[in-house]
């Protein structure tokens, strides 16, 4: 979670705060070294206010310079550009804008051609107070080589060696659990802010464990921040999750082609168990789990069950590509975007879900050998 910013916000006796008092004026100027270019255009998203969360403009930039202004509630806005004559979008900044008016500055590196470096924000001591954050997960991962991490994730996939996959696997749940203690420790430690409410936005439509940790971090929130508009936007993310939360369920329904395109529903399955598995090419921990997912369709698919993959937010070429190295034989519906993560409140990958033959959600989570577990005990009762 890059560039999470903090924003301190002491309303004293404000318990019964009008969600437009957070909304406030803003001014951004800025400057893109390399992007002097005519006719290039910067864009701007993630506004909040009364007319909805997740705003966008977009201005024209003048000799490399932009600026923005508007209304907004504290959050964490994207600045991203397209440069005249290149095909993709420039990797989008990350800024925390509150009240008053905010320099932004960056190199435009052509070396990599979608990439801004030295990233320069001044007058917003709400971006100063990021480094807080950011610096406390930091802290909590240590000097971890994630880089290194995925490259020995990718080489162990390749080599099929299960014992270095399940090592990796490993080390990375105990970085999860890392990482949750640290962003626990600041939102309980800061209870009035911000950006406390911005990570716990981004994970208030989940489900399982994710779910559980939003409604745990939103009750250590004061009630004057809950009445903002993102407040207000969470606490009907949480009922909506709620109401999702599935198991012993009967789940949605979704239809999407397969890879030979055939059209399929999930209630096509039904009478037999089956175990939803949502992954990416580009995802490392989630091929990880391939290994596993063979073992077990290999014993149990002539038994009454059924493996589906579904490949999310994906190149369909290159989730070929990877189902042809691994060796992946189960179907697949591909590049479904969020139709199906939607279905089934999936917030991130991978995500693995077991279903009974009647449609109810039996499990879900599910990695490594509580995966086998769980489909053993279903199968072999």
């Amino acid at each position: 979670m890059k560039n999470l910013l903090l924003v301190y916000v002491i309303l004293l006796g404000c318990f019964s705060a009008n969600a437009q008092e957070f909304v406030k004026k803003f001014r951004i100027e800025g400057y893109i070294k390399g992007l002097e270019t005519p006719d290039s255009k910067m864009y701007l998203r993630g506004l909040v206010s009364e007319n909805g969360v997740n705003q966008t403009d977009t201005v024209e930039v003048y000799d490399g310079r932009f600026s923005f202004s508007g209304e907004t509630e504290p959050t964490c806005v994207k600045i991203y550009s397209k440069r005249v004559g290149y095909p993709n979008y420039i990797n989008p900044m990350d800024i925390f804008v509150g009240e008053g008016n905010i320099y932004v500055e960056a190199i435009y590196d052509t070396t990599e051609y979608t990439f801004l470096r030295d990233v320069k924000v001044k007058g917003s001591p709400l971006h100063d107070e990021s480094v807080i954050y950011n610096r406390k997960l930091t802290d909590a991962l240590g000097h971890v080589d994630f880089e290194k991490l995925q490259k020995d994730y990718m080489t162990a996939q390749e080599k099929r060696d299960t014992t270095a996959l399940r090592k990796l696997n490993e080390i990375n749940d105990k970085l999860i659990t890392k990482r949750k203690q640290a962003m626990d420790d600041f939102i309980r430690e800061n209870p009035t802010s911000f950006v406390s409410m911005y990570v716990i936005s981004g994970i208030s439509r989940s489900m399982g464990e994710s779910l559980a940790l939003a409604k745990k971090w939103f009750g250590y929130m004061d009630a004057s921040v809950k009445s903002s508009l993102i407040g207000k936007k969470i606490a009907k993310n949480l009922e909506y999750a709620s109401k999702g939360e599935l198991i012993g369920k009967t789940a949605g329904d979704f239809e999407q082609p397969t890879a030979d395109g055939k059209p399929v529903k999930l209630s096509d399955y039904r009478g037999k168990y089956v175990l939803l598995d949502f992954w990416a090419s580009w995802c490392g921990w989630c091929r990880a789990e391939f290994p596993v997912l063979k073992e077990v369709y290999a014993k149990y698919k002539d038994q009454n069950f059924e493996l589906l993959g579904i490949a999310v937010n994906d190149n369909r070429e290159k989730t070929l590509k990877a189902m042809k190295e691994d060796g992946v034989t189960w179907p697949q519906i591909l590049n479904t975007g969020k139709v199906a993560m939607e279905a089934y409140g999936v917030a991130g990958i991978p995500e693995i879900i077991l279903f009974a033959p009647d449609g109810k959600i039996l499990a879900r989570g599910l990695r490594g050998d509580e995966l086998k577990a769980k489909v053993a005990e279903v199968m072999e009762k």
